[in-house]
């Protein structure tokens, strides 16, 4: 088969299924581009500055728009004031939201808190800007024109199935024994159905980003389970001798694991059902 013949039976493709091609071409274009960034090699500080995979990942997102006549407004991503205060708004419920997880995970546990009197500022804020982009390439890659695309084929809950699962993929969770690798997913997929939920709300993917950074942040800096320099409270665990030979109750665990996501699950369920803000406010408004 010749070039030409190619080129009709690929066109024939996108003309006779043009949903599936279309998710396809994104799915493989994504690829390409988090190839093509991993080959640029810049420094740590110009990796910040220039986040490459995060451009090329926005350029795809904004070709494959552009394939269906639309732009990155279909995320919600351009310059209204209506959806660039979202950033900042997810972030500051970003930081609750895995504060909370951490306080209420902390007093079932009874680990002691720390306030840390050295914490560094400076280096701190450098994280916040570091983990900003860091969020937003994860936004890009699950919670974009692909996630978007699977809705529109199926629903809501077949896309938040498939792109939980691929969140989850992103992360390495078999490192910590198997009942971490359980517990650590389960969370993944909580949080996941926090930033979509927030997406699909909100209508833009600021909202996102902004609740992704925010948790980030705080896990990673403000809120630790070690002493850390750029801790706000740092916890310890007390060494207290178990006396007893069985393990933990499920009822235990799964308390525990219900505490260890409070925030998320309680946030998650506020934007889903705000809709007296979306009435009085416009917060969500289309």
């Amino acid at each position: 088969m010749g070039k030409k013949g190619i080129s009709k039976k690929v066109i024939g493709i996108f003309k006779t299924s043009p949903n599936w091609s279309r998710l396809i071409l994104g799915a493989i274009l994504t690829l390409v581009a988090l190839w093509a960034s991993s080959l640029v090699n810049l420094s740590p500080t110009m990796k910040y500055i220039f986040p490459v995979g995060l451009i090329l990942l926005i350029l795809v997102n904004w070709f494959m728009y552009w394939t269906e006549g639309k732009n990155l407004s279909a995320l919600g991503f351009d310059l209204k004031k209506r959806n660039l205060w979202f950033l900042p708004l997810g972030l500051l419920l970003g930081l609750i939201a895995d504060s909370l997880n951490f306080f209420t995970k902390s007093i079932l546990r009874g680990d002691i808190l720390h306030l840390n009197p050295d914490i560094q500022i400076m280096v701190l804020l450098k994280y916040f800007l570091i983990l900003l982009p860091m969020a937003a390439v994860q936004q890009f890659l699950i919670r974009s024109y692909c996630f978007k695309k699977t809705i529109e084929m199926s629903n809501v809950t077949v896309a938040n199935i498939v792109f939980g699962l691929i969140f989850i993929a992103m992360h390495n969770v078999f490192n910590i024994g198997l009942f971490g690798a359980i517990f650590y997913s389960v969370t993944l997929f909580i949080s996941h159905l926090l930033f979509s939920t927030a997406l699909l709300n909100s209508h833009t993917i600021f909202f996102a980003i902004g609740i992704h950074w925010g948790c980030n942040v705080s896990n990673d800096h403000l809120f630790v389970s070690e002493p850390h320099g750029t801790a706000l409270v740092y916890a310890t665990e007390q060494l207290v001798q178990n006396s007893s030979d069985t393990g933990p109750s499920i009822l235990a665990v799964l308390l525990f694991l219900f505490a260890s996501n409070i925030g998320y699950i309680l946030f998650g369920i506020l934007i889903w059902k705000w809709e007296f803000v979306n009435k009085r406010l416009g917060l969500f408004r289309k």
